[in-house]
């Protein structure tokens, strides 16, 4: 009896403790939203709501081709067809519109123009990076799909998914389309 109480206490305790972190990255992600929504505003764009309208055609088929993919894991050095990261999220989408990018998020911070903050488009990658003064400590991308959101595979342990845009770490965006 004892033993079965001490399981439960633990499965208590750890239920607790799942509870705290998620309501504790749920405030972090809401923080994160309205900060960019701020910085977008700052510069002199807008965030609006609603879903965002692709500018072309290219860009609505690697969108819906990424969508086709929430919920797939996130695995390091995944490229499809079901398990990515996410510069293999990216290539892959942008694949099957018919535009070839580089395997990793670095190489495809050159893959076309950089527009602003404030004149993001849904179909932009979006970069971070360790140093936001050097592209070359880019580590992590993923595309815009407007409205402050965008398609991600975050990190081990997750799977891809549409996550609100953060700035913490933010470098710039590359619109892949554009070149």
């Amino acid at each position: 009896q004892l033993i079965a109480q001490e399981r439960k206490e633990l499965r208590d305790t750890d239920a607790t403790l799942r509870a705290l972190i998620r309501n504790a990255e749920q405030a972090e992600a809401a923080q994160g939203a309205a900060d960019f929504a701020s910085a977008v505003e700052a510069a002199g764009g807008t965030v609006g709501s609603g879903p965002g309208q692709p500018p072309n055609a290219t860009v609505a088929a690697a969108i819906a081709a990424a969508r086709t993919r929430l919920g797939d894991p996130y695995v390091w050095g995944g490229s499809g067809p079901s398990v990515f990261d996410c510069s293999g999220l990216t290539q892959w989408s942008y694949a099957h519109a018919g535009i070839t990018l580089p395997r990793v998020a670095a190489a495809q911070w050159n893959a076309g123009p950089h527009p602003s903050l404030s004149a993001l488009l849904p179909g932009d990658l979006l970069f971070w990076a360790t140093d936001t003064n050097n592209p070359a400590t880019i580590h992590h991308v993923t595309m815009y799909i407007g409205n402050g959101q965008m398609i991600a595979a975050p990190h081990t342990g997750t799977v891809v998914q549409v996550q609100a845009v953060y700035l913490q770490g933010f470098i710039g965006a590359t619109r892949p389309w554009a070149s």
